[in-house]
């Protein structure tokens, strides 16, 4: 009987923190944010974060940049409360004024009361590539070094065809 006992003790003690979690999510985990960035200009990209209380209770949200990106995204609602089975998306912007690449999360934290707090992450990833100004001053040389290329294979192509044929 008094194993018994210690067994049914034991297990409730394992399903407590079951009961006392939250059911949260942020979608999506992971964004790559392509950009095309002239130097000295500011470059916007924008997007969102859906986050859901999957609870039978409200719960509080908060979204805060981390690192790299603290200074570059903007959030429409870095705080909101969630009813039960309450989605919102939460709009963002993303300014940069370099070309480069920067990568960090949002950190999502949901709490609510008398239950521990749940973080979770969502990955930003910017690829911010330079194009040329409006004034036609190109600031990158990679198109024409392409180009400059392909002409050059062309021409070796045609070199040993004509070889070839002369040799034959």
């Amino acid at each position: 009987m008094k194993n018994k006992t210690f067994l049914l003790m034991g297990l409730l003690l394992l399903l407590l923190p079951l009961t006392l979690s939250l059911e949260v999510y942020v979608r999506p985990p992971r964004i790559v944010a392509r950009m095309n960035v002239t130097p000295g200009e500011t470059s916007t990209y924008e997007g969102f974060l859906e986050v859901k209380n999957q609870n039978d209770f409200p719960v509080n949200v908060t979204l805060e940049p981390q690192g790299s990106l603290k200074d570059k995204v903007q959030l429409t609602e870095d705080s909101v409360s969630l009813d039960p089975d309450e989605l919102r998306a939460i709009d963002f912007t993303i300014n940069v004024k370099q070309p480069g690449t920067y990568q960090d999360i949002v950190l999502v934290t949901y709490r609510a009361e008398d239950t521990p707090a749940v973080g979770l992450q969502a990955e930003i990833i910017v690829l911010a590539n330079e194009v040329e100004s409006e004034d036609g001053e190109n600031r990158t040389n990679i198109p024409k070094y392409g180009i400059i290329g392909f002409i050059f294979l062309v021409i070796i192509i045609v070199v040993l065809i004509l070889l070839k044929r002369r040799c034959v």
